[in-house]
């Protein structure tokens, strides 16, 4: 829609005040806004500054952090050896104890021709001795032992060209 004013000139309405006073509003926003425009591109170019120096500093550490990533794979490696080793000595019999202690408890008269294992924590000795006497002596020490205990004789058998006897039995080992 246009509007025509038909009005004379001096009766006319100002538009001269309203725009002026439109321009004195907008001039402090157009200000304010140029000054916000101006600061945050200060702001930004700062900001990008700093992460220009840091990506710098980053690529200086890179050496530096790759070699710590090594060393810490290379610290876990180890420590699943370590782990590893520990389960391993764990579940291991001593066997050193057992055969000192199996020397301990055997008698001069008993001579061993063989020792091994059988399933799960079973000892099978073989060997000779002079006299069933003497087996059975050394039986009823190995049942009366804190680490060999519950012999069982599998088999026995005399030899009359060397008047020896040759045994077998099985002791199972207690848990240390």
């Amino acid at each position: 829609m246009i509007t025509i004013n038909l009005l004379p000139i001096s009766q006319r309405p100002c538009g001269w005040l309203v725009r002026r006073a439109a321009m004195l509003l907008m001039l402090p926003l157009i200000l304010l806004f140029c000054g916000l425009v101006i600061y945050n591109s200060c702001r930004i170019w700062s900001l990008e500054k700093q992460v220009n120096t840091v990506r710098q500093q980053y690529e200086l550490l890179m050496p530096a952090q790759e070699k710590m990533q090594l060393a810490v794979a290379k610290q876990s490696i180890l420590q699943e050896k370590h782990t590893r080793l520990i389960k391993i000595t764990a579940e291991r019999k001593p066997w050193s104890a057992i055969l000192a202690q199996l020397g301990i408890v055997t008698p001069s008269q008993i001579w061993f021709t063989e020792l091994k294992t059988g399933e799960g924590n079973v000892l099978i000795i073989r060997g000779n001795t002079r006299t069933y006497p003497d087996l059975a002596a050394f039986i009823s020490i190995l049942e009366k032992d804190e680490l060999l205990g519950e012999p069982i004789l599998i088999k026995t058998e005399q030899d009359n060209k060397q008047s020896f006897t040759h045994f077998e039995l099985t002791v199972k080992l207690k848990e240390i």
